[in-house]
C-alpha cells in the first residue's frame, strides 16, 4: 500500500472530507481507497471526488455525518501501488523520494531522505544526516533537481540550513 494523501478535515455536515493528495490523481478511476485509522486500513468506496483548489472534496460511502468525517481528520489515505496512475513526466509521488540520496549543488553529501512530511503550505523532506534528522523544504527554491529513477535529489542549501533545521 502506498500513501496517496491525507484527510485534512471535514467539510459541511453530510460527511464530506477535505483530502490533500501527495501526487497526481486519476479522479475518474478512483473507486476504492483505504483510510488508515489507528494503524488499521479501512476500505471505503468513493462516492465523489471534486477538485477544490489545492485539495479535493471527498465523499466516502458510509461516512454521512460531520462526526464521521471529523473522525477521519489527519488520517493518511492509501492505494495499492498497482492502482496508482503513472505520473506525468517530471512528476513523482512523495513516497518515491524516500531513500533518495541528497546532495548540495556543490556536490556535498547531505544525507538520505527518510520521510516526507506533508504539511500545509510546504512539504518537508526529512533527511537522515549522520544519524540526525533535518528538514528541507520540498520546493523549487531548495530542491533544484529531483531524479526519482536515479534516487538523487540536488538541493541548494543556504549556509547553515543543514544545521539549523535539525529536529
Amino acid at each position: 500500500m502506498v500513501r496517496i494523501g491525507t484527510i485534512i478535515g471535514s467539510r459541511g455536515n453530510k460527511g464530506e472530507v477535505k483530502f490533500r493528495p501527495d501526487g497526481p490523481l486519476d479522479e475518474g478511476s478512483l473507486r476504492t481507497l483505504y483510510v488508515r485509522v489507528a494503524d488499521r486500513d479501512q476500505e471505503h468506496q468513493v462516492e465523489a471526488l471534486i477538485p477544490s483548489g489545492a485539495v479535493y472534496r471527498l465523499k466516502l460511502k458510509g461516512i454521512d455525518s460531520m462526526d464521521g468525517a471529523q473522525s477521519l481528520s489527519g488520517c493518511p489515505v492509501f492505494l495499492p501501488e498497482e492502482a496508482l496512475p503513472l505520473p506525468e513526466p517530471d512528476a513523482y509521488y512523495l513516497y518515491q523520494l524516500v531513500g533518495c540520496r541528497v546532495v548540495t549543488v556543490e556536490g556535498r553529501e547531505a544525507g538520505i531522505v527518510k520521510d516526507v512530511w506533508t504539511i500545509p503550505g510546504n512539504d518537508q523532506l526529512v533527511i537522515d544526516r549522520e544519524g540526525r534528522d533535518i528538514l528541507v523544504p520540498l520546493n523549487r527554491a531548495f530542491c533544484r533537481e529531483v531524479d526519482v529513477a536515479g534516487k538523487r535529489i540536488v538541493i541548494d542549501a543556504p549556509d547553515g540550513l543543514l544545521d539549523l533545521n535539525e529536529i
